[in-house]
């Protein structure tokens, strides 16, 4: 039987009851090594503000040197990113099916590096590819491709390839109710951008005064996103394991 977004999200907080601070790390880790997180995060400002020009001719070498280091840190979060992945969905599998759940489960995958990386590689291109027809085609596309991490990392003989593909089959028909999951917790990522909205608005109108404020308007947005993160990802591994319990997924063989 077919559960209600609700029921998942009243699922996600039962597994996550008492734990929403170990699940706060190991998402934020999860976020820092590149795995693909539902975080609704988003920070942005005016280039072209007074305030920022100020800033940025005040703080230039800071900038260049967070910036060399950010360059850094991009390629490595591309290389691990797929293994990071892997381990946060085996973070939330074993928190939903009640087995010892630990931070460490999301750097438990990097002996899968290869078909890790094959698989969130291609997700992304393959993504990217429908999303230059319409923005429809890609959203559609990831739905599709959503189980690919969970499916990869319970059948460690596939392919990344192979996983994707089982994915699509998995989610024929499903997609609807993935969307509505998915879309359900908008109010929450809304909420989550709050703080930063506030920070944003104090910087554009260059209250240097207020930078204690701006600082922490930004963390805290960073902090809920990381939260409803979480939420997300916990309520989406309760959708993986109810279409494993009404499917045999790799029964038949794969098209590609």
């Amino acid at each position: 039987m077919k559960r209600t977004s609700a029921e998942y999200r009243a699922i996600a907080r039962q597994n996550l009851n008492g734990k929403w601070t170990e699940a706060l790390i190991a998402t934020l880790l999860a976020w820092f090594l590149g795995a693909s997180v539902y975080s609704s995060y988003t920070a942005s400002v005016d280039l072209d503000s007074a305030a920022f020009k100020e800033a940025f001719e005040y703080l230039l070498p800071l900038i260049l040197v967070v910036t060399l280091i950010g360059n850094v840190l991009n390629v490595f979060r591309f290389v691990v990113g797929g293994a990071a992945t892997l381990g946060y969905a085996k973070y939330h599998l074993n928190l939903h099916d009640k087995q010892p759940a630990n931070v460490r489960d999301v750097h438990s995958c990097f002996d899968r590096l290869g078909a890790a990386f094959v698989m969130s590689f291609l997700r992304n291109i393959f993504v990217f590819l429908w999303s230059l027809l319409l923005l429809i085609p890609g959203i559609v596309k990831s739905i599709s491709y959503a189980m690919a991490p969970y499916i990869l990392l319970e059948n460690p003989n596939m392919t990344g390839l192979e996983a994707i593909t089982a994915s699509k089959t998995m989610m024929d028909g499903e997609k609807w109710d993935y969307f509505v999951l998915d879309f359900s917790f908008i109010g929450w990522s809304l909420l989550a951008s709050v703080p930063s909205l506030v920070s944003a608005v104090l910087f554009e109108m260059g209250k240097w005064s207020a930078w204690p404020i701006i600082l922490l308007g930004a963390l805290a947005s960073f902090a809920a996103s990381l939260l409803v993160g979480a939420y997300k990802s916990a309520a989406q591994a309760a959708f993986y394991r109810d279409l494993l319990a009404r499917q045999i997924p790799f029964s038949t063989p794969m098209q590609y």
